[in-house]
């Protein structure tokens, strides 16, 4: 079996030594292990069903426009001189398709049923950000005086027009997010039916704030090279669709430029926040209360703060899920959280749009 391994590496021009990041850092060794794959692709054989039509590492569909890692210290500036960018944001997410996974299952013989909405899910979820969730999410923001993002989906603007009217006089941004939040669109066929779902996302959100949406956010961040280019074609400044980096960056799509403002929100989304561990995929890990919340709340945001300080400055995002975190026992941890970055006098507070227009203005023109 070693002598085996041995001959694959070889075959591969990366030799057992070669095994660690190094072997990028020179261009022939690329070219052997790109030349390796090349020819591992030419060999005969069915190409596998799962991997027909998918892209690969060397066609990325995205011509993207960066600041190089090791010129940032430099170049990157926020205005006044800030050190750290906070970008606040609620989501207002209606989900008409939660799953109905029945509890009939195994020694009954029946499998999950899938065909009928979970309407505990639904109102727990959904329902409770329109009747309750959202209003303690605005209240505790305007009380600090920030002027924030919404990411909203299309179908709740229209259906909740003076929840949202009301969040848009307060100078907040209503960005555009899927009709339901069910359906993102990677989901959609390319071509017409992309071009409906945005352009009746779009109207509704124009008719409710008389403004056209700047920016786009797909549930779970799930959009395509496709809808991206749609985005552009149709007058959006920005996606937060990817995650590629911690500031920032272009994507040229034909003579248009989208910006991209990355949803990096792993550790400072609420999700996150109220759990012992950095996931959702477990039963029983033990929530946060207010105060650990905030704790570690504030080793992380002081590790950004850190960060920025010494290496260039950098953005992060603060998240609200008013079905999650604007529930009576958790709504204070916004107040000591938000009060918290506030004390703080090198920190840039803008909305999604005015970082994307900033950046657009100062780094792509």
């Amino acid at each position: 079996m070693e002598m085996k391994r041995r001959d694959l590496f070889k075959l591969m021009g990366l030799g057992l030594s070669g095994l660690g990041l190094s072997r990028f850092a020179e261009s022939s060794a690329f070219a052997q292990q790109k030349a390796a794959v090349s020819q591992a692709a030419a060999q005969p054989g069915p190409i596998p069903v799962r991997d027909q039509g998918r892209p690969n590492i060397f066609n990325w569909p995205f011509d993207e426009v960066r600041i190089p890692y090791r010129e940032r210290k430099d170049k990157v500036k926020w205005p006044n001189d800030a050190k750290l960018a906070v970008r606040i944001y609620i989501t207002a997410e209606w989900d008409s398709g939660a799953e109905n996974f029945s509890t009939l299952t195994g020694s009954q013989g029946y499998e999950g049923v899938y065909d009928r909405p979970n309407l505990y899910m639904i109102s727990q979820n959904a329902q409770y950000t329109f009747t309750v969730g959202i209003y303690r999410a605005i209240d505790v923001v305007n009380k600090h005086g920030f002027k924030i993002s919404v990411a909203s989906d299309g179908g709740a603007v229209v259906a909740y027009p003076d929840m949202h009217k009301e969040m848009h006089n307060l100078g907040w941004e209503i960005m555009s997010r899927s009709w339901d939040h069910r359906v993102a669109p990677y989901l959609l066929k390319k071509g017409e039916e992309e071009a409906y779902e945005l352009k009746r996302i779009t109207d509704g959100i124009v008719k409710v704030t008389g403004e056209h949406p700047a920016g786009w956010l797909s549930p779970g961040g799930r959009g395509t090279a496709s809808w991206a280019k749609l985005l552009a074609d149709n007058g959006y400044l920005y996606t937060s669709d990817l995650n590629g980096d911690d500031i920032p960056y272009g994507l040229k799509l034909g003579d248009k430029m989208l910006v991209v403002i990355p949803h990096r929100q792993f550790s400072t989304n609420d999700f996150h926040t109220f759990l012992g561990v950095g996931t959702l995929g477990f039963p029983g890990i033990a929530l946060r209360d207010v105060q650990t919340a905030f704790d570690h709340f504030r080793h992380v945001f002081d590790a950004w703060y850190e960060t920025a300080s010494t290496e260039f400055p950098n953005q992060l995002l603060y998240g609200i899920h008013p079905y999650w975190s604007c529930l009576p026992d958790r709504i204070a941890f916004h107040d000591k959280a938000l009060a918290y970055m506030k004390g703080f006098k090198d920190i840039w507070f803008p909305r999604h749009k005015d970082m994307a227009q900033y950046w657009k203005d100062t780094y792509l023109s």
